[in-house]
């Protein structure tokens, strides 16, 4: 039987306002959401963390679709709702299609975050909303140890609509369902709501790339994962790396990189592309050109930070390395870096409890993302952004203040205020 527990602790809060429901963001009213396959060291169960903005709080349903287990709670307002899953019930497993998610509803918008954190291989991703996810991604993943080849790189597909078909084209060689298939070629698999599938593979699956013909929700990461730069061999320790990934018509152009505090062996920072002929420039790099699902892996040292401009939309993840690249207390995560089109004004966030016991585990703040580390355990993920469309096509469409649209199709939203000032210093007046 499946179950689900109930602990509530401190929500940290940089804004106590709540925005539009209309506006395209991480608050939502509907989640559906999966867990790809971590470790099992301790059988531990995963969480959502769930917080409501809207200071009248909210009623949260959750149902697991394996089993129709169902709860009905309570979120308040300032505070987080940790709901306890029943792993069985939501962990994806092997590379095959499965029945293995999680729907959460509210009567009001939420923040929910999955968190999956199993002994000494913790990681935890932002959830999207229903109405903010596509129909086009690529996988960002990471290296596979040099040592382990069982522990693999993985993405998983959850159905949010009946009669969907996903279409994969790996960028390795995977087994799916006892069904081989090399690197490029595509395969389809039908999905209804609620149907989940994950792939897996013994090498590297960044780039890989998943469309549908309906919505669907995509996660990607590995099981378990060292992130060292790929030239090196993955070894060391580990953990297990996890994010929802945003659809590509929510990528932006610009981002700023900003290093993880105590680290001193640097930040690894890839840039994926969904587009042939993407010239992508980064401060003291030189330029790159990258073709649909092509990626570059920038190794940033500590002390550094890095502009990043690409001329069509890219996805940008930072990747915490491995405790043995200087001795950091931490290991391996990953976290989406929002483009700076895409950054929000208010935000709201938890921290994750970890469990070891070597020592005092610290949770750190940076301009776009919250994380947190101890050793041998780590977690990140970004702490809100908005989810517009500024990389779908567009036509210009009469401002309105804070309608979150890209009225003039300059790949930002909400950029001016309405004030007769041209206050970005592009000769454009009250533009968005």
């Amino acid at each position: 039987m499946a179950y689900v527990r109930i602990a509530v602790s401190m929500l940290a809060l940089l804004s106590l306002s709540c925005c539009s429901s209309a506006a395209r963001d991480n608050k939502g009213t509907e989640f559906i959401l999966t867990f790809p396959e971590n470790l099992h060291r301790q059988n531990l169960n995963p969480k959502l963390f769930i917080a409501c903005p809207h200071p009248g709080g909210a009623t949260v349903e959750i149902t697991l679709s394996s089993t129709g287990y169902n709860t009905r709670e309570r979120v308040t307002y300032g505070m987080v709702t940790e709901v306890e899953v029943d792993r069985a019930a939501v962990e994806l497993v092997g590379s095959r299609k499965s029945d293995k998610s999680v729907h959460v509803t509210s009567d009001v918008e939420i923040v929910v975050y999955g968190v999956f954190a199993e002994k000494f291989s913790s990681d935890a991703y932002l959830a999207l909303p229903t109405d903010v996810l596509g129909t086009e991604y690529f996988a960002s993943c990471a290296g596979t140890p040099s040592d382990r080849p069982d522990r693999p790189a993985e993405f998983g597909v959850v159905g949010v609509h009946d009669g969907t078909t996903v279409t994969i084209v790996p960028s390795q060689a995977v087994t799916f369902d006892g069904q081989n298939y090399t690197a490029g070629q595509s395969f389809s698999v039908g999905l209804d709501r609620f149907e989940t599938l994950q792939v897996q593979a013994s090498e590297d699956l960044t780039g890989s790339k998943i469309t549908a013909d309906q919505p669907v929700a995509v996660l990607s990461g590995n099981m378990f994962a060292i992130c060292m730069p790929m030239d090196e061999p993955q070894l060391g320790s580990g953990d297990h790396i996890v994010e929802m990934i945003p659809p590509v018509d929510t990528w932006g152009k610009e981002f700023v990189t900003v290093p993880l505090t105590k680290r001193t062996g640097g930040d690894l920072f890839r840039v994926v592309a969904a587009r042939n002929n993407t010239q992508v420039d980064v401060s003291n790099k030189n330029t790159k050109t990258l073709n649909a699902g092509e990626f570059w892996e920038i190794d940033v040292p500590s002390d550094e930070y890095r502009h990043v401009t690409s001329s069509e939309p890219v996805l940008l993840v930072q990747y915490s390395k491995s405790n043995d690249a200087d001795g950091t207390q931490t290991d391996p995560f990953m976290m989406i870096i929002p483009p700076v089109a895409q950054f929000e004004t208010e935000y709201t966030f938890s921290t994750v409890e970890l469990f070891s016991t070597f020592s005092r585990r610290t949770h750190h703040i940076n301009l776009v993302i919250s994380y947190g580390f101890v050793t041998p355990e780590s977690y990140g993920y970004p702490g809100g952004l908005r989810l517009s469309r500024i990389a779908a096509s567009c036509s210009t469409t009469t401002p309105v203040p804070a309608d979150r649209v890209d009225n003039d199709c300059d790949g930002r939203v909400d950029e001016e205020l309405l004030n007769g000032i041209d206050d970005d210093g592009d000769g454009l007046i009250d533009e968005d």
